[in-house]
């Protein structure tokens, strides 16, 4: 994934979408937190921000909310690119 600065993906790939059980008709779109269950989403968060503010790749591990209903456990390494206008987020499913 592509995310801004707000955690707004702005890009996504087919592997990222089929994660989150979304279809090429109804690709990935929002913050990325959407899809991160309530109980994780400060770990997202602090990870992303600590990845826009240090420049350096973070990792967490957080559940991750699909259109089917399914939970899944992930692990999410990111890094703030482009002068720290965008952040790639790898997602790597660990459940």
């Amino acid at each position: 994934f592509t995310l801004d600065r707000s955690a707004v993906i702005v890009q996504a790939n087919l592997a990222g979408t089929t994660l989150l059980g979304l279809t090429r008709e109804r690709p990935a779109s929002g913050r990325l937190a959407m899809f991160v269950s309530e109980t994780d989403r400060q770990t997202f968060s602090t990870c992303i921000d600590q990845a826009f503010a240090s420049r350096e790749a973070q990792t967490c591990e957080v559940s991750l909310w699909r259109e089917t209903g399914t939970p899944r456990r992930v692990q999410i390494s990111a890094l703030s690119v482009e002068d720290g206008r965008i952040c790639r987020v790898v997602v790597v499913d660990v459940s």
